[in-house]
């Protein structure tokens, strides 16, 4: 999964692929806070995830 900055746009997009040759675009079905640009991805923790998902 790739995510990108649709800079003109001002939202965020992302693609997936399962063989990094056939790409799909799934920017409707992702989800990002409003306001987000030039985003960093990182991991949590399962606990800090579900609070997260609780705000």
């Amino acid at each position: 999964m790739v995510y990108f900055d649709k800079y003109r746009k001002h939202k965020m997009g992302a693609v997936r692929s399962k063989d990094l040759k056939n790409w799909e675009d799934i920017s409707d079905q992702i989800k990002f806070p409003e306001g987000t640009r030039h985003g960093t991805v990182f991991k949590v923790t399962t606990d800090l995830l579900e609070k997260l998902n609780r705000m």
